[in-house]
C-alpha cells in the first residue's frame, strides 16, 4: 500500500477510550483518510462497529485497516456491510432475549426483584411513622435497601 499524504497525525492515546475516538471523529473531515493497525484498535463490539463506520461514512472519511488489508474506498460497500451486519446480529440477540424470558415464563421462572413481604412493608410504615428512626436506619433494621425504605415510608395512594 502507498499513500500521498499532506499531513500526518499520530494518535498518542488508544482509540478505544471514548473521549479519545469522540475528539479524533470531531477533527476528520471529508476525504480524509483514517489509517489503523487493525479494527480492534477501537475497542469496539459489533454494535458499537456499525455505529462507528456509519459515522466515518456519513463524514466521507476513508477508512485504511493494515493488518485486515481492508481499504473503505476500494471495497465501496464495506461500511454498508459491516452496518448491516451489526443491525443483524443486535435483532438476533435481542429476539433470544425476548424468546428466552418467554420460555422461563411457561416454566415458571420468575425473573426481576423479589417481591416485599407484607410484614416487612408494614414494619417499614409503623417504624417510619413513629419519627424514631431515619430511612437509613430503617432501611438497616428491615434488611432493605434505602430506596426500598424510601418508597414504602411514602403514604399509599
Amino acid at each position: 500500500m502507498v499513500h500521498n499524504f499532506d499531513d500526518l497525525h499520530i494518535e498518542e492515546a488508544p482509540l478505544n477510550q471514548d473521549k479519545v475516538l469522540r475528539d479524533l471523529l470531531a477533527v476528520l473531515v471529508k476525504d480524509n483518510v483514517l489509517i489503523i493497525q487493525n479494527l480492534g484498535i477501537f475497542g469496539k463490539g459489533i454494535k458499537g462497529m456499525g455505529e462507528l463506520m456509519a459515522v466515518l461514512s456519513r463524514k466521507g472519511v476513508k477508512l485504511i485497516s493494515i493488518l485486515e488489508y481492508i481499504e473503505s474506498n476500494t471495497s465501496v460497500s464495506f461500511y454498508f456491510i459491516v452496518e448491516i451486519l451489526a443491525e443483524t446480529i443486535a435483532t438476533c440477540q435481542s429476539k433470544q432475549v425476548r424468546q428466552s424470558i418467554t420460555e422461563s415464563k411457561h416454566k415458571g421462572i420468575v425473573h426481576g426483584r423479589s417481591r416485599i413481604k407484607d410484614e416487612t412493608i408494614l414494619d417499614i410504615r409503623l417504624l417510619y411513622n413513629s419519627h424514631k428512626m431515619s430511612l437509613r436506619e430503617i432501611a438497616a433494621e428491615c434488611q432493605v435497601s434505602l430506596g426500598t425504605s424510601c418508597k414504602y415510608s411514602r403514604p399509599t395512594e
